[in-house]
Formats: C-alpha cells, sequence, structure tokens
C-alpha cells in the first residue's frame, strides 16, 4: 500500500490514477447495420467468395466451380480455361485453370459500390455470375498466406500446439512467420486464434515481433476483452496490453474480424519501461490436465505441479520466489501476514486489480488468465498481477450447463471472487481478510465506478468500433451472432454496465 509521507496510507482520491486517453479512431460512418441485398450467384459457373462485402484494393480468391447444370453437381470431367469479367471498376488479378470442374480467379475492386462478376467458357455455353458490394475497410487488412498441407496439419488435431511457416502482410509489408494457434479451450471454435513469432530480425512497425490475433468468438459481441482492456488501461496506472480490431484474411479470402492483442512479453516490459531482463514473470493459464487445482496461488505438491500451473516466462529464480509468495508469506498468521504483505505483493495496485475485476464480473481470473511479475532487481521489488483475457466479463459467465458458450446475462455477482474456502484465490481471499484492506478496496471500487466505469465511457468505445468495424462485422462469415441479433448482443453490455454500477455503488 502507498504510504504518505508521515507512514498513512495514501487517500483514495490521491493514488496515481492516470488520465483516462478519449482519443478515439477516427471514423466515417457507414450507415444503418444491414447487409446491402445483393443478386445470388448464378448459373452454371458458381463464383464462391469468402463474403459478399469485400474491402477495396485487397485480393479476394474466389472459387470457381464449372456444373453440370445451375444447381447440378461439378462437371468432373472438365480441363479448360475460362473468362471472368469483373468491371470497369475491378482488376482480374490472376486465374488458376479448370481442373477436373474446379478453378479460381483471385480479384481487387477499385471503387465502393457494386460490382457484378461474369464468368464463361470457351465454346461452352455455361455462364456464371455473383454480385458484391466493395466498401473502404476503416480497419486494418491483416492476411496470412500460409500451405493449405500447413494449415490442415495445424487443424488436424488443434490440442497440439504445431507450428508451421506461414507469410503475415500487415500495412503492406509481408513478414516471414511461424504460426499455430493460440488458446486453449478456444482451439476447439469454429473461428480460431492465431499466434505468430516473426523471423529472426523481423519485426512489426510497433517493434513487436511476437503477435496474438484473437477471434472472441464465444462472445457474440467481440467487444468484452477489448473493454475490459480499455478499462484497465484507463482507469488504472497497471500495464495492460493494448488491443484494436484488424480486418484478417487467410490465402486471400475473408477470415472475419479479429482482435489484435498485445502480447505479455519482452516487447511489452520493454515498452513500458519494465525491465525484461531481470524480471520475473508467471503466467497462470493452466493446461486441462492442472485445472485442478488450477492458479488458486494455493501450495501445491511438486515443483513439477507448480511448473504445469505457472508458466515460466521471465525470470532466473527458478520459480523460488513464486514459491517463498505462496508457501511462506501467504501462510503467515493473520497479524503478521497484515504487516507484511505490502512489503511482498504491492497490495494497493492489487486492490485495484480486484476493484476492475469485481467491476466488469470477471470470475474467470480466479485460477487462470493473468501474469504475475515482479523485479528483484528494482527499488520496488513487490508483485503485481496483470491482466489478461478478460473475455468471461460484463455479464458473460461460465456455467456448469453451458459453459463458456452460456447467453445468460448475470449482473449482480458478488464484487469480489475468490475467497476461500471453496473456489479461491488465497492472495486475494487473504488480503480480503485483513479489515483495513477490505475498507479500502471499497474505496478503491467505488472511486473508479465513479470516475471510470460509467455508461458514457463504455458507450464513446462501443459506438466508435461499430462505426469503423460495420461493413467488417455484416460481412464475418465466422462470427457467432449473426447480423439480426449482433447488436442486442452489443446492447447487452451496455445494459450490464448500467446495472453493474448501480449495483456497486450501492453498496
Amino acid at each position: 500500500m502507498e504510504p504518505a509521507s508521515d507512514g498513512a496510507e495514501v487517500p483514495v482520491a490521491e493514488l496515481p490514477w492516470p488520465e483516462p486517453d478519449n482519443e478515439l479512431p477516427p471514423c466515417d460512418p457507414w450507415g444503418d447495420f444491414e447487409e446491402p441485398e445483393v443478386a445470388p450467384a448464378a448459373g452454371a459457373i458458381y463464383l464462391d467468395l469468402s463474403a459478399t462485402m469485400q474491402p477495396v484494393m485487397v485480393d479476394e480468391r474466389i472459387l470457381v466451380e464449372v456444373r453440370t447444370a445451375e444447381m447440378g453437381p461439378v462437371d468432373t470431367t472438365l480441363h479448360t480455361t475460362f473468362e471472368l469479367d469483373a468491371g470497369a471498376d475491378a482488376t482480374v488479378v490472376g486465374k488458376v485453370d479448370i481442373v477436373g470442374g474446379r478453378g479460381e480467379a483471385v480479384v481487387r475492386f477499385h471503387k465502393p459500390g457494386r460490382h457484378v462478376l461474369s464468368a464463361s467458357l470457351p465454346g461452352d455455353a455455361r455462364t456464371g455470375t455473383a454480385e458484391v458490394v466493395a466498401y473502404r475497410s476503416q480497419l486494418p487488412v491483416w492476411s496470412m498466406s500460409i500451405a493449405q498441407i500447413d494449415l490442415d496439419r495445424m487443424l488436424v488435431d488443434v490440442r497440439q500446439r504445431i507450428k508451421v511457416e506461414a507469410e503475415l502482410a500487415v500495412a503492406g509489408e509481408s513478414y516471414e512467420t511461424q504460426v499455430r494457434l493460440h488458446g486453449g479451450s478456444s482451439r476447439g471454435y469454429e473461428k480460431l486464434s492465431f499466434r505468430f513469432d516473426l523471423g529472426e530480425g523481423l519485426m512489426l512497425p510497433d517493434t513487436h515481433d511476437h503477435i496474438i490475433v484473437r477471434s472472441e468468438w464465444n462472445d457474440k459481441a467481440m467487444l468484452r476483452n477489448h473493454l475490459g482492456l480499455e478499462l484497465f488501461r484507463n482507469a488504472t496506472w497497471l500495464p495492460t496490453p493494448n488491443a484494436e480490431p484488424v480486418h484478417f484474411r487467410i490465402n486471400q479470402r475473408y477470415y472475419g474480424v479479429m482482435w489484435r492483442v498485445e502480447r505479455i512479453g519482452g516487447d511489452f516490459l520493454r515498452l513500458r519501461g519494465l525491465n525484461k531482463d531481470t524480471a520475473s514473470m508467471y503466467e497462470a493459464d493452466p493446461p486441462r490436465e492442472c485445472w485442478v487445482p488450477g492458479g488458486g496461488l494455493v501450495p501445491l505438491e511438486s515443483f513439477e505441479e507448480y511448473q504445469c500451473v505457472y508458466d515460466q516466462k521471465k525470470g532466473e529464480l527458478e520459480y523460488a520466489d513464486l514459491i517463498e509468495l505462496i508457501e511462506e508469506t501467504l501462510q503467515l498468521p493473520d497479524p503478521e501476514f497484515a504487516e507484511v504483505i505490502d512489503q511482498v505483493v504491492n497490495v494497493d495496485a492489487y486492490l485495484v486489480y480486484m476493484a476492475v475485476m469485481g467491476l466488469i464480473q470477471n470470475r474467470d481470473q480466479v485460477k487462470k488468465n493473468y501474469y504475475l511479475y515482479r523485479d528483484p532487481s528494482a527499488v520496488d521489488d513487490r508483485w503485481i498481477v496483470l491482466p489478461w483475457d478478460l473475455d468471461l466479463s460484463f455479464g458473460h459467465l461460465w456455467t456448469e450447463e453451458n459453459d463458456v458458450l452460456d447467453e445468460g446475462l448475470f449482473t449482480m455477482e458478488p464484487v469480489v471472487a475468490g475467497l476461500c474456502p471453496g473456489f479461491c484465490n488465497q492472495l486475494t481471499s487473504r488480503i480480503y481478510g485483513v479489515p483495513r484492506f477490505e475498507r479500502r478496496f471499497y474505496e478503491i471500487l467505488k472511486h473508479i465506478a465513479q470516475e471510470s466505469f460509467t455508461e458514457d465511457f463504455f458507450d464513446a468505445r462501443i459506438d466508435n468500433f461499430i462505426c469503423r468495424a460495420t461493413p467488417d462485422i455484416l460481412a464475418d462469415p465466422l462470427k457467432r451472432a449473426d447480423n439480426a441479433e449482433y447488436l442486442d448482443r452489443v446492447d447487452e453490455i451496455r445494459l450490464f454496465v448500467k446495472q453493474r454500477r448501480a449495483y456497486a455503488l450501492g453498496r
């Protein structure tokens, strides 16, 4: 806890609260949240686009099937060239001839608006058409190029973290990279997340070389993780990842709206003035075989179990400092614990962490999805906890019936999760068990609820995302909510904020 010069606690209002960053990206509104109607693909030559809405100046790979008749089977006997007319405002960048009834074409649209594609065969009466609406995407367009055999290999058993070679294109530059699926249980979703490790010496313009793009598929609004991180970044001084939406493509076909979330690692620490060379950092994200006991900061039976539950990301102490925290400091008798804990853990920082998690109603962080960080060489060598993976929040919770895909909206869960015994986090339970820390927690909670956890704060960020991403969202072929329900799912977040804030301030 931050002491005042006379040894007293710093008043909550005088803690180092940051100025919120209210400068949001510029936006040119699309209009109503409604997908334009287009004529369905017609004719015996079927033109299969990844979406009927496509960004301009981006290559779209169209799969071409020649059928025996409209809606008939593929004519597997056919081997020929074909013609594709894309009109004056588009370019056919390349074609692959028809073999066994199937071919490909790559088209680039130059101007927003409706485009009609027409396909024909030499000396054959069969034709086909497809209509596309082109638009100017206001999201960064990211594209992965990967051999189909390698993509298939990565997807054969999603439980295996298979890395393959690929190329990642960002802002007009291409980067050699290794890619694997990102996440734990999310590797079984219909829309996947990816982790990229750029080739040696390569980095994005923001100097990162390890990149994560998340699908947020279990969150029908695709916003909860972003909004939770935005609250941490703007309402607290805790080091917090950035997140930005991207229009993501695989092999020149639209995959969907994804979130590029800054990875917590060496680049993250360096960019925040933290010492990546001397720090100790552990990630609590245990694999399935270690979900029990999980990362609740309770003593474990063996060193191997610590290694399974807590992945050491930085440091040379080989778990010694983490084990000392768990097996010594957190086991002290109550009077001694109350006197000592703020010398080992930055209690104010942890109370702030608890308060934000309580406001966004994240219970997932009790046993996983957080990082423990300290710098043993720093003047202040106390532990802090860093937030990560906040998708189960803002009313979205795990339930026994539906796991993480429950579609209920929960707003009145307790603001403190993880008290022992039961589903517990020992650090949370011990700190909350000290009466003066409990009182300070509620002071901090109400300060954040009054100053930052407001409808205006979240509405501005939600509205900005929808304004910028509307056509990309509408065209997303893999999002979990369809276009008719998407805005209702977004409005659930707005409702949650209103009800949760009233609940927190009414305590």
